[in-house]
């Protein structure tokens, strides 16, 4: 981040989450916030928004990239292989081979269990969940996105999915 403002980048950060304290870039404004600080230097303050952000955001790539610098560089490596292995997960799951399906999600992830779309990955984990097992342990895996993955494009569709279950 190289505004040459850093003060007045504080400010609105800092604003922004003031007056909209459910806002889905929470995340990123707390990382931001995070390097800013930290450039400065204002340990103190950099410390309270890192510590924030990891505690707030434990499954994000903004904790991923405030633990290590370079995972989004390290993560792009390999962008194309997880991507890959996605699109044969999803298909699988979408030809009701959900144990394929499961299989091929957790080879890729336990060979890079940090990526840049672990949160498509954990839903469709929610989606296999919700054809194969009850309507309560559904309804608590799409609870548990929700919560994992606030800054999420897909949580739009957890929460639809999550009042369709309660509703039948």
């Amino acid at each position: 981040l190289h505004l040459n403002e850093d003060k007045k980048a504080i400010g609105s950060f800092e604003e922004l989450l003031k007056r909209f304290n459910n806002t889905k870039y929470e995340a990123e404004v707390l990382y931001f916030l995070y390097l800013i600080n930290k450039n400065l230097p204002n340990a103190s303050r950099a410390e309270y928004y890192k510590q924030k952000a990891l505690t707030k955001y434990p499954i994000s790539v903004y904790k991923n990239m405030i633990i290590n610098p370079n995972w989004l560089k390290e993560a792009k490596k390999h962008e194309k292989e997880v991507k890959a292995a996605y699109k044969k997960a999803y298909e699988a799951y979408d030809n009701l081979q959900y144990e394929k399906s499961q299989q091929i999600m957790d080879a890729i992830i336990q060979k890079y269990p940090q990526n840049l779309i672990q949160d498509k990955f954990s839903f469709l984990k929610v989606l296999i969940i919700s054809r194969t097992q009850s309507k309560e342990v559904r309804e608590k895996a799409l609870l548990k996105f929700i919560k994992d993955y606030p800054g999420s494009n897909l949580k739009k569709f957890a929460n639809n999915l999550l009042k369709k279950s309660k509703a039948m």
